[in-house]
């Protein structure tokens, strides 16, 4: 496993410990917000992660960039831009989040798919990038939530966390 998996996997376990000790409840947004400031944090420079961070979109989507929900970089300060505000730089890994809040029970694979999709396509031509899908059931007993890791064009492995 690389740090980077690792480091996901301990700040996703003892994300979802915190909450469940403390009862806690949000949306989407504010998961992430608190994933990144209570657990993320102590493992990277905080000027590796963006939140809602900017990255090059895949070739023929349209739009030159998209905005995704957690962008971890390999080295401080780095975006995607150079002053020309040209791509240049690529992240090292993308963490995009499906929180659902509904109370109704729904396999994971329905909310994280166009996610899996993405991040599958744009690990493909990366050797070095890592792409995360994470589920969060917030109101399920537990708390439970599932992680995909997708490398190379393909899942990596996928994990449950109860």
């Amino acid at each position: 496993m690389d740090n980077i998996d690792s480091i996901i996997e301990i700040s996703i376990r003892d994300f979802l410990k915190d909450i469940r000790d403390k009862s806690w409840f949000g949306r989407e947004r504010e998961a992430i917000s608190l994933f990144v400031f209570s657990q993320l944090i102590k493992h990277l420079n905080p000027t590796q992660i963006m939140i809602e961070g900017a990255v090059p979109q895949l070739k023929n989507l349209g739009k030159d960039h998209v905005c995704k929900d957690i962008v971890i970089w390999e080295k401080p300060y780095m975006t995607c831009w150079n002053k020309d505000q040209k791509f240049m730089n690529y992240p090292l890994a993308i963490m995009e989040w499906k929180v659902n809040t509904s109370g109704k029970k729904h396999p994971p694979d329905k909310f994280i798919k166009k996610d899996i999709d993405w991040l599958t396509k744009y690990s493909s031509d990366n050797d070095c990038f890592t792409g995360y899908s994470f589920y969060l059931d917030i109101n399920s007993i537990g708390k439970p939530g599932h992680l995909t890791t997708i490398k190379n064009g393909k899942t990596f492995r996928q994990k449950d966390f109860n």
